[in-house]
């Protein structure tokens, strides 16, 4: 049986500890980030799993907060999953970007509209918590992926589409980095060595007012986690803490209006009156957020074995 990591607030006092069902057992020693709990926080794990049921805080009494602490380097990846690419109609190979740590936030804080973002969704996503540091090209099969992930995490990769429609370019950056983009936990789950097989066997879900927004599975990931660390350690260093998000499903797709239609417009208007004319014809698409729209969202194994917990948060104007 796997273990599940939180990081919460009790009357002020961050602590870390293991989740048992509706009970907190607080981990002995202080630890200031997630880095420092997988890399030397072990012994103290192990040590926790073995108390007794009568020993713990009640969850009622805490308040759970992102496990991902700063510095974390949070790695985004997309197209990944079949569904995603087909509704992308783009070549089925997947790419990485970048969410600044400063978009983490709880699994229960509001995600926060930026002014002057009309389009604003949310994709789920399965995040792999590294759990050794990279700091060389480093091949990587499958069954050393638990050599080099720590666990699994939750996480919602939140984008300002607005960003991605400008002539002068996209800003990936930009539209992914806004303060609580990334709402992350509620654990970070640490399988057992033979629950390591149910990575490619997890389901996960998206709600939006109630209504079933986002389902699918890592069984149709197009690239495994194998690949996905393999190229990234070619190129940069990964460390104990950082977060690779392993792609979602796109709530839509809007694109600017064709290269015809620009180039007459631009004859007339300044690419900011075009942009503001055609945002406001499909800003109130019921496929991105509004304004007070309520957000659930699990990740499970098949069997209902293994769950990263639930989120639950609205979109608030900042």
């Amino acid at each position: 049986m796997g273990i599940s990591l939180v990081r919460y607030d009790l009357e002020g006092q961050i602590d870390w500890g293991l989740l048992r069902g509706e009970m907190i057992f607080s981990l002995d020693q202080p630890y200031d980030s997630l880095r420092a709990v997988l890399e030397t926080g072990r012994e103290d794990i192990e040590r926790i799993t073995r108390l007794g049921a009568d020993q713990g805080i009640p969850l009622s009494h805490i308040k759970l907060l992102s496990p991902i602490t700063t510095p974390a380097r949070i790695i985004g990846q997309g197209p990944n999953y079949l569904e995603e690419a087909q509704t992308e109609k783009k070549a089925h190979h997947s790419f990485f970007f970048r969410k600044d740590e400063n978009a983490i936030s709880g699994p229960y804080e509001d995600v926060l509209r930026p002014e002057g973002c009309h389009l604003l969704e949310a994709s789920l996503n399965l995040g792999l918590v590294i759990g050794k540091s990279m700091a060389e090209a480093t091949k990587v099969s499958a069954a050393q992926v638990p050599t080099y992930v720590a666990g699994w995490i939750m996480g919602m990769d939140v984008t300002s589409r607005d960003h991605l429609l400008r002539e002068s370019g996209d800003q990936w950056y930009l539209a992914k980095s806004y303060r609580r983009f990334a709402p992350m936990g509620p654990i970070v789950y640490l399988p057992s060595q033979e629950e390591w097989e149910s990575l490619g066997n997890l389901e996960l879900r998206m709600w939006v007012n109630g209504e079933l927004k986002q389902q699918f599975f890592t069984r149709n990931w197009m690239q495994q986690p194998a690949q996905s660390l393999q190229q990234l350690s070619a190129v940069m260093n990964l460390d104990a803490g950082d977060v690779l998000l392993t792609g979602g499903a796109p709530m839509s797709q809007v694109k600017l209006p064709s290269g015809m239609v620009q180039r007459l417009g631009g004859l007339i208007f300044s690419e900011e009156k075009r942009l503001a004319a055609f945002l406001q014809t499909i800003a109130k698409d019921p496929a991105y957020l509004q304004n007070g729209d309520k957000i659930r969202a699990t990740i499970t194994s098949a069997d209902g074995n293994i769950s990263l917990g639930e989120q639950h948060y609205s979109i608030a104007t900042s």
